[in-house]
């Protein structure tokens, strides 16, 4: 029952929105010539519209000159990308955050040249800085915020890499291993 009031409400809506958008600065009626109709709204309409929201809420969303923003309702988080880092903080009340900035990029021993005019390809929840020789890629999905690091032309593949990252935060860091990064506040010890 209630799937089929909130279309009706929508329809309501649409029609007096309709309805006043064929009056003119005057007040005078213009006159119409065509009727319009509303497509049929049913349960499936209604599922699709809504899990089309629900994903779009992962979309990366351009804010000013190379710099982007992102929100992960599920993890309760709002990322600022820049094509030097990003910002992680709290969704709404902003308690804490903390910055990663991109420092240096090394395939073996070669120093790749860092620069600040990529190349930026948004697609939903993909968001790419492409540069000369690599690119730095952001996923945004229900499992967080993922960041890549794609090397274009690594001559030899069994090279390692290493990122330098500076994280800025006035919360407490601590590095498990080699591939884990705990951030976290002195009181959820």
């Amino acid at each position: 029952m209630k799937n089929k009031i909130l279309p009706a409400i929508f329809l309501l809506a649409l029609s007096i929105l309709f309805y006043y958008s064929f009056i003119n600065k005057n007040g005078s009626e213009i006159p119409v010539t065509q009727t319009a109709t509303a497509p049929e709204i049913n349960d499936d309409w209604y599922n699709t519209v809504t899990r089309s929201i629900i994903e779009s809420e992962y979309n990366f969303r351009e804010i000013k000159d190379n710099k982007y923003e992102a929100v992960n309702r599920r993890n309760n988080m709002r990322f600022s990308l820049s094509p030097t880092g990003f910002l992680a903080s709290e969704r709404i009340e902003n308690i804490w955050n903390v910055s990663f900035e991109l420092k240096n990029i090394y395939t073996g021993d070669a120093k790749l040249k860092l620069n600040d005019n990529p190349e930026i390809l948004n697609e939903e929840q993909t968001l790419t800085y492409q540069f000369n020789s690599y690119a730095i890629e952001y996923l945004n999905d229900a499992s967080g915020l993922r960041q890549n690091f794609i090397i274009e032309d690594n001559e030899s593949n069994q090279s390692t890499l290493k990122v330098e990252l500076q994280i800025h935060s006035d919360l407490q860091k601590e590095l498990l291993d080699a591939t884990k990064l705990v951030i976290k506040d002195n009181a959820s010890e």
